[in-house]
């Protein structure tokens, strides 16, 4: 608790450098922070949220305010800005967004059940971050978003209860010792689970690599028992059929969970 108020404070302090640009529309802090689930090896997040476009001149000027140094510096690309840089050891991930892009991302998710997952990650850290500055538009945003829309659920499911030939082929591969193909199927349907849980929860993905896997799981009420430990068995055991079955047990029972 120590540390995730001191990264609180940080973060705050660091948002004062950018709330002195006029174009600057909100500020909030995303990720494992704004969660309550950052650790020794966590990096502050933190959401920038523009009326205008910011340019790259700015950009670096901010960094350079509080004696940054620069990790990675990225153009404009897919609608953002980012750049990571250390101010002493903490390390600052941060992304740039206009205020109209997130409208827009809203109303596709919304109204249109776009399901794209770099899309749904930052609705999801709009959904669960902590306002800084501009708190009545985050505020609009986190009520907008409240409700997980019926249709982009099933459209969830639907799509991710659909497996590729290679899990259809799984035990054969085992028995050929395919175990490069067969690991890549395993994760793949464990993925498509995890997809399936979210949109059953009503909760946007987090991750598209779905880090945090533990605590995204421990968000969940609807989830089959143990589902951590039988997620985390598989990929331990995937080489052996018992690991297979339990797969198959897993799917089966997410199965049940939509049918309820």
């Amino acid at each position: 608790m120590v540390r995730i108020e001191k990264l609180l404070k940080m973060a705050e302090k660091q948002a004062d450098i950018y709330k002195e640009n006029k174009k600057m529309a909100a500020i909030m802090i995303a990720g494992s922070v704004s969660r309550g689930s950052s650790d020794e090896h966590s990096d502050i997040e933190l959401h920038i949220f523009w009326n205008e476009p910011i340019s790259d001149v700015d950009r670096l000027r901010m960094i350079n305010r509080c004696k940054g140094e620069v990790i990675d510096f990225h153009p404009y690309e897919e609608e953002e800005w980012s750049e990571s840089y250390k101010v002493g050891e903490v390390k600052f991930e941060i992304s740039h967004f206009l205020v109209s892009t997130i409208e827009n991302w809203c109303h596709e998710i919304l109204h249109h059940n776009d399901h794209n997952e770099d899309k749904q990650c930052i609705i999801s850290s709009v959904v669960d971050g902590i306002p800084i500055y501009g708190r009545e538009i985050i505020g609009t945003w986190k009520n907008t978003l409240k409700k997980f829309p019926d249709e982009l659920k099933k459209k969830i499911i639907t799509e991710n209860f659909t497996f590729s030939g290679r899990w259809n082929h799984r035990y054969a591969l085992l028995e050929r010792e395919d175990f490069l193909v067969l690991y890549d199927s395993v994760i793949e349907v464990e993925k498509k689970l995890m997809r399936i849980l979210f949109a059953l929860n009503g909760m946007y993905v987090q991750n598209p690599k779905f880090k945090w896997l533990r605590k995204s799981l421990n968000q969940m009420e609807i989830k089959p028992q143990d589902c951590y430990e039988r997620f985390t068995y598989v990929l331990k055991n995937a080489y052996q059929e018992q690991g297979l079955r339990e797969l198959d047990n897993l799917i089966t029972e997410v199965k049940s969970l939509t049918n309820q």
